[in-house]
């Protein structure tokens, strides 16, 4: 049986830019007030801001026997960077732009979200990136989360004494120093207080792993640094780089946005996941659904009349659109105290740009 709920008033397409509505803190902005949508190309994602010109460093490991020495660059990274409200197409390419060979991960990493400068080990080769950003419970403030991950020359531990280092020269202060090493895989955690940040919940997470089989000699690390802090609720702007992916998508108006943002993985295919949460007090999920599938096709997105064994087929909308290779809308039940019913409603979706097979 269905909780009581106000009723839902039909969907409207989630207009980004000129083709539709922007998310505010507090709700939707009307479409009269959206900004021109954005279009690939560098007056969408622009190039990568002016920094100083600062001299190569150059910086030795704690090599030991094996004698493995590194030279890294600081300066600044050409190419794309995040935008608000980026169209997917735009997102995508600063993503391709990123992975592969680097001289230099915290500019890369700053293409997205705020990140420490740090120095590069040798020969790093950026495999995954992880952009989000996120709503407290108490709205005051918007969590972020920025992470890199990369293959680097030289052992865990001499990884390891690198970067220790490295954030040394931030006046950071080590929390807590991980060996988590198996019978067969040498782990290293590394965890860093950020004194600077005036929210509660900042840190920076140095995770090195050794890949290979048996962590065999020659084989390369997996590096990956985490950097997490907030900001206050009024600025926007951070969020608002990853919510831009979802325009075209019919949304029911009177919703908050909770979260965006995006990550990407490498198997046999190098793909980006695109994510989106929206709330929806006084609302039961089936409502949500209901209004959404109301509005479709839209003009870029039509739904897909399947949906897998075991789901529920109410609250679970499969999407079809040329850009994604698959895209689905959940809804689902959160009360809380002030509201005894509400939704959340999560948009989920995967462009593959490398295929590695």
């Amino acid at each position: 049986m269905r909780s009581p709920s106000a009723p839902v008033r039909a969907a409207r397409p989630l207009l980004i830019g000129a083709f539709g509505l922007l998310f505010a803190g507090c709700g939707v902005v009307s479409p009269d007030d959206a900004a021109p949508s954005n279009t690939i190309g560098s007056e969408e994602i622009g190039a990568a801001p002016a920094l100083p010109a600062q001299e190569q460093e150059v910086g030795v490991l704690d090599a030991g026997p094996t004698d493995v020495s590194t030279a890294w660059a600081v300066g600044p990274v050409g190419g794309p960077v995040v935008v608000p409200l980026a169209s997917a197409p735009a997102l995508q390419a600063v993503v391709e732009e990123t992975h592969g060979r680097t001289s230099n991960v915290s500019l890369e990493m700053q293409r997205f979200l705020p990140f420490p400068e740090l120095a590069t080990p040798a020969r790093a080769d950026v495999f995954e990136i992880r952009a989000d950003v996120r709503q407290t419970d108490d709205r005051s403030a918007h969590t972020l989360t920025a992470e890199i991950g990369f293959t680097a020359e030289g052992t865990v531990e001499e990884l390891a004494a690198f970067y220790q280092r490295a954030v040394a020269d931030l006046g950071w202060t080590l929390t807590a120093d991980v060996d988590q090493t198996s019978a067969t895989t040498p782990v290293r955690r590394l965890t860093y207080d950020v004194p600077a940040s005036a929210y509660p919940f900042e840190d920076f997470v140095i995770d090195i792993r050794a890949t290979g089989e048996d962590a065999a000699p020659g084989s390369r690390p997996e590096v990956r640094l985490r950097y997490r802090d907030e900001v206050p609720a009024s600025d926007t702007e951070l969020r608002d780089r990853f919510s831009g992916w979802a325009q075209g998508i019919p949304l029911p108006p009177d919703g908050e946005l909770k979260g965006a943002g995006l990550h990407t993985t490498t198997e046999t295919r190098q793909s980006v996941h695109y994510a989106l949460t929206v709330s929806y007090p006084n609302t039961t999920p089936e409502d949500v659904a209901a209004a959404v599938r109301a509005e479709l096709p839209s003009e870029s997105f039509a739904s897909i009349p399947q949906t897998p064994a075991g789901d529920d087929t109410d609250n679970w909308i499969y999407l079809d659109n040329e850009f994604f290779s698959d895209a689905r809308i959940t809804t689902h039940g959160v009360p809380d105290k002030i509201n005894p019913v509400g939704t959340l409603m999560n948009i989920d979706a995967r462009a593959t740009f490398n295929d590695l097979s």
